[in-house]
C-alpha cells in the first residue's frame, strides 16, 4: 500500500472541507445576487424581478441544510417588503414560499427533534386564538396572517432541534449585508425624493432615517436592525480570530451607529446605553487586548461626533424633543391597550387578534410587546405567550448552569428592553431575533475533542 490509511483519511477530510467551502462561497454569491435583486425591485417594482428572486431563494432553501437556511432567512427577512410573491391578485412575502419548503424538509428528515410538550401546546393555543380572531379583521390579507403563523411555528421548531449548530459568522455576514441593503434602498429613495437637500444633515424629529422607504418598517425597525448589527459585530471583534473580518466588523459597527443614530429612535438610544453597560460589566473578565479594542471603537465614535458636531448636535436636540414630547403619547397607548383588553368579555378571554389595530377605528398599537401579547391573545393567551419567552430563557439558563458569558446574552437583553419600548407579536423579525439570541446564549463549550493533535472546543455556535 503506497499511502497509509491515516493519510488517505486525512486527505478525504481535506477534500470534503474544500468542497464545503466552495459550496458556501457559491451560496454567499447567490445570496448577494438575491439582495441586489431586492434593491433593484425597490427602485422599479418589477414583478418579473421579484418572482425571479423568489425562485432563486427557493432553490437556496431546497439545497441548504437547517443551519444554512436559518442564516439565509435571518438576513432576507429584513427585506420582506421588496421580495414579493405574486399569487394571482394577492401579494405576499417570499416567506410564503420558503416556509413550506423548510417544513417539508423537516418532516422528511425527522431527525434530532425533541419537542417540549408544554411549549407545543401553548403554540397550538396561540394559533387557535388567532384563527378565532381572524374573522374580526377588515383589511389584512390571509397570506399575511399565515406568514405570522408559520413564523411562530418555525421559531418553535428550530428551538426544539437537539444539537443544532448555527454558523455565527455566516449569520452575522448575511444579516449585515441585508442591513446595508436596507440603508441603500432608503438612500436611493431619499435621493430621488429630495435631491441635493437629502443627506445626514437633513434628519430631525419630523424626518428620520427610515422614513424614505416606510415599507421596510420605518425608523424604529432600522434602529433595531442597527442594534443587532452593532451587537453581532462587536461580539465577533472580541471572540473572532481573523483580523480582516474584525476590521470589516469594525466598519459595520460604525455604519450601524451612524445610521441608527439618525433614525432618532428613543429605543435605539436606550438600547445602545444597555450595550455599553454590558460591555463595561463584561470587560474586566476579558484580556487587555479586548479592552484596547473597546477603547479604539469608543475613540472612533468620539471622533465622528467631533467631526460632525453641528449635525450631531441638531440630531441630539431632536432626540430630546422626542423624549419630551413622545412619552405622554406612549403612556396613553399603553393605557388604551389595557382598556381594550377589558373592554368586553370576548377581548379579555380571546383577545382581539394579532392584527388588532385593524379592528379599532383609532388603529392604535400598544408599542409594547408584553402588553401587545395580552391585547392580541387575551388574558390567558398573553400569559401563554410570555410563558413561552420565559421558558426559553430558563431553558438557556438550565443548559448554561455552570457559567456564562454576559456578552453572549446581550442580544437577548437588548431584545427584551427594546420590545418594552416598542414591539409587537405580529413582527415576524421578532421570532428570528429570538432564535438567534437563544443559540448565541447557548454557545458555551460543551466538550473537548482532538483534531490534528490539538485540543479544541465543540460549541453550539461557530464563531
Amino acid at each position: 500500500m503506497i499511502f497509509s490509511r491515516e493519510f488517505l483519511e486525512e486527505n478525504d477530510y481535506l477534500n470534503i472541507v474544500r468542497i464545503d467551502q466552495k459550496i458556501k462561497i457559491i451560496r454567499l454569491i447567490l445570496y448577494i445576487v438575491s439582495v441586489a435583486l431586492a434593491i433593484l425591485y425597490s427602485a422599479n417594482d418589477s414583478k418579473a424581478i421579484s418572482m425571479l428572486n423568489v425562485l432563486l431563494i427557493s432553490v437556496l432553501v431546497i439545497t441548504g441544510d437547517e443551519s444554512e437556511n436559518f442564516s439565509l432567512l435571518m438576513g432576507l427577512q429584513l427585506l420582506q417588503a421588496v421580495i414579493q410573491l405574486y399569487l394571482g391578485s394577492s401579494i405576499v412575502s417570499f416567506l410564503f414560499a420558503a416556509y413550506p419548503i423548510v417544513f417539508f424538509k423537516n418532516i422528511i428528515k425527522r431527525t434530532n427533534i425533541k419537542y417540549d410538550i408544554i411549549s407545543l401546546l401553548l403554540v397550538i393555543v396561540l394559533l387557535g386564538l388567532e384563527l378565532i380572531n381572524f374573522q374580526l379583521y377588515t383589511g389584512t390579507a390571509l397570506g399575511t396572517v399565515v406568514i405570522w403563523a408559520m413564523s411562530i411555528v418555525y421559531f418553535f421548531m428550530i428551538c426544539s432541534k437537539k444539537g443544532l449548530v448555527i454558523n455565527y459568522n455566516e449569520i452575522m455576514l448575511m444579516f449585515t449585508i441585508a442591513f446595508i441593503a436596507v440603508i441603500v434602498i432608503n438612500v436611493i429613495e431619499g435621493t430621488d425624493k429630495y435631491g441635493s437637500a437629502y443627506g445626514l444633515g437633513a434628519f430631525n424629529e419630523n424626518f428620520r432615517f427610515g422614513d424614505e422607504y416606510r415599507a421596510l418598517g420605518g425608523p424604529n425597525t432600522v434602529a433595531n436592525i442597527a442594534l443587532f448589527v452593532i451587537c453581532m459585530n462587536y461580539i465577533y471583534i472580541l471572540e473572532g480570530s481573523k483580523l480582516v473580518y474584525k476590521l470589516l466588523s469594525f466598519a459595520s459597527i460604525v455604519t450601524g451607529f451612524v445610521f441608527g443614530y439618525v433614525t432618532i429612535s428613543r429605543a435605539f438610544l436606550v438600547s445602545l446605553g444597555i450595550i455599553f453597560i454590558l460591555i463595561f460589566i463584561s470587560l474586566p473578565k476579558k484580556k487587555l487586548s479586548n479592552k484596547i479594542v473597546f477603547f479604539l471603537v469608543f475613540l472612533y465614535f468620539i471622533l465622528i461626533l467631533v467631526y460632525n458636531k453641528e449635525t450631531i448636535s441638531r440630531v441630539f436636540h431632536s432626540f430630546s424633543d422626542r423624549f419630551l414630547a413622545g412619552n405622554e403619547d406612549r403612556i396613553m397607548l399603553m393605557l388604551q391597550s389595557i382598556i381594550s383588553l377589558f373592554d368586553n368579555t370576548r377581548s379579555t378571554l380571546l383577545g382581539n387578534g394579532v392584527y388588532y389595530q385593524l379592528t379599532f377605528q383609532s388603529k392604535f398599537t400598544a408599542h409594547n410587546l408584553y402588553l401587545d401579547s395580552f391585547v392580541s391573545f387575551g388574558l390567558f393567551g398573553g400569559i401563554a405567550f410570555l410563558y413561552l419567552l420565559v421558558r426559553l430563557f430558563f431553558k438557556i439558563k438550565k443548559q448554561n448552569n455552570a457559567s456564562f458569558n454576559l456578552l453572549l446574552y446581550a442580544p437577548l437583553i437588548i431584545l427584551a428592553a427594546y420590545n418594552f419600548i416598542i414591539g409587537s407579536v405580529r413582527d415576524v423579525s421578532l421570532y428570528y431575533y429570538l432564535i438567534f439570541s437563544y443559540f448565541l446564549a447557548n454557545s458555551l463549550p460543551e466538550k473537548r475533542s482532538i483534531r490534528n493533535g490539538k485540543e479544541i472546543d465543540s460549541v453550539h455556535t461557530n464563531i
